[in-house]
């Protein structure tokens, strides 16, 4: 049975393509004139973005609490000096700091063996009453987003308690916790000292399990 390749046809299918994109070109422009004839010009306003209320409200409140919580610098600084002018002072003052700046090692050597120590006040008085009076701890955070994020200090003591507690008194804040474990070659009154600070502060932490404790941890 003969065949026949229809060589015609896909000619003229493809004619048709091309005629059908032409037309559909045209009626597209006129779509479009069609369209722009309906549309009206619009003039942007301006747009203000207001922050939600609650955030709003919570900006304000971080805002006046960081002008009401601000300390005195100049009463903390006269009270924390107040309660140490009178313990003992170094000796110290005799050094001829010339001699030790020209380089004279003679004299570095002979100092060297008077180093500066420091001991704890015998007389100490332990109750709460005396330890806010000597130092100044916060009773309040800072500004509402520092009370929001508290921290959690861990050290391991075991000597110089009135240094500690003047330290604790610089980074006190009411919303964080302290753990202070007391090492176990620590003498029998550090470790009363520092039992008594701690029951004067809900946030301070004394484990009563005692470990010696070395260089290495």
């Amino acid at each position: 049975m003969p065949t026949s390749i229809p060589e015609k046809v896909n000619v003229q299918v493809k004619n048709e393509g091309k005629d059908n994109k032409k037309n559909e070109g045209k009626e597209d422009k006129k779509d479009k004139g069609k369209d722009h004839d309906h549309k009206k010009d619009v003039q942007l306003k301006k747009v203000v973005a207001f922050p939600p209320a609650g955030l709003k409200d919570e900006i304000k409140e971080i805002a006046k609490s960081d002008k009401e919580f601000k300390p005195d610098l100049d009463e903390i600084n006269e009270k924390i000096w107040n309660s140490i002018k009178n313990e003992i002072r170094h000796k110290k003052e005799r050094i001829d700091c010339k001699r030790i700046i020209k380089g004279d090692e003679d004299y570095i050597k002979l100092e060297a063996k008077s180093k500066l120590t420091y001991t704890d006040p015998r007389n100490l008085f332990m109750d709460c009453r005396s330890i806010k009076q000597r130092n100044y701890f916060l009773e309040k955070p800072l500004s509402t987003e520092e009370g929001k994020y508290p921290l959690a200090y861990a050290r391991i003591v075991y000597k110089d308690y009135r240094i500690l507690e003047a330290e604790l008194a610089t980074n006190y804040r009411p919303q964080n916790l302290y753990c202070f474990a007391i090492d176990s070659k620590a003498r029998e009154l550090f470790g009363k000292r520092i039992r008594s600070l701690a029951k004067c502060f809900k946030n301070i932490i004394i484990p009563n399990i005692r470990y010696p404790v070395d260089r290495d941890g």
